[in-house]
This record gives C-alpha cells, structure tokens and sequence, in this order.
C-alpha cells in the first residue's frame, strides 16, 4: 500500500518542482531573449514570477521585472529603463512562436527610462535628412532643436 502513495507524492513533487522553478525561468529566459533582440540589448534582464507558475503558460503572470542599463525604444536610445508590473496578461502564443514580448493587460505598470538629449540628436540626424542637428536642449517646457539645413 505504501508504494503507490510514494509514488503519487513522487509525481506530485516532479509537477510543482516543474510548476515552480521550470516554468519560471524558462519564461523569464525566453522573455529576456526575445526582448534583447528587440531592444538591441546585451545588459537587459527580464524576470517573469506567478504563484501557481503552473499559471504563466496560460499567460497569467504576477508580477513582471524587466532593466537595462541601454537599449533601443523604437529609435531612439534610452538608458537606465525599468518596467515592472503587477497581475499582467502576456501573450504568450506570440512569446512561444518568437514573435516579441508583449504585454496585453496589466492592473498596475511602472516604467522609467532617461532619454538624453545627445540620443535625440543621433535620431534628429539619422531620421531627418534635410537637417543636420547640432545641438538639442531638453527643459520641462519642451525639447529645443538647433539645426542647418543640408
């Protein structure tokens, strides 16, 4: 009688070790990888957490940790950025397919990066192709670009 009890207690540690530690870090590895990519990042690191994890693979996810100390935004570079949130839907469909990281529901989200003034001026010159901007100012009233036509 003992044997199949133990063996049940086996299945059941296999299934929330799998739940608790597997899922998680394959999500979060798999999330920071598609996501370096994208951001153009090597120092960026994305940590995805759920209690059940078992939970993440239907996309429910607690809480989500994603830093950079440099990446891209679109084009223009950003540094020091941080995004954290709170009870997030993720698709994970277009996770799984390698199709980018997206959040599609969140019930709280917190994200902050610094955006200088030199990134803007290589966006300036890089997108703009009539202008050759020489210096850009950012101020609580708005963004000054000082420019020469080419």
């Amino acid at each position: 009688m003992k044997k199949p009890s133990a063996g049940v207690l086996a299945i059941i540690a296999v299934l929330a070790i799998f739940s608790e530690v597997v899922v998680p870090l394959v999500l979060s590895w798999t999330a920071q990888s598609q996501l370096r990519k994208i951001a153009k990042s090597d120092d960026l690191t994305a940590s995805l957490r759920s209690t059940p994890g078992i939970m993440m693979m239907m996309g429910s996810v607690h809480s989500v940790e994603i830093n950079a100390k440099q990446a891209y935004l679109g084009d223009v570079r950003a540094n020091n950025l941080h995004l954290s949130g709170k009870d997030t839907i993720v698709n994970m469909e277009r996770l799984f397919r390698g199709n980018g990281f997206r959040i599609e529901e969140a019930r709280q989200i917190d994200f902050a990066g610094d955006v200088t003034d030199k990134a803007l001026e290589e966006l300036i010159n890089t997108k703009v192709s009539k202008v050759n901007a020489e210096s850009v100012v950012v101020t609580p009233e708005g963004v000054k670009v000082k420019a020469k036509a080419k």
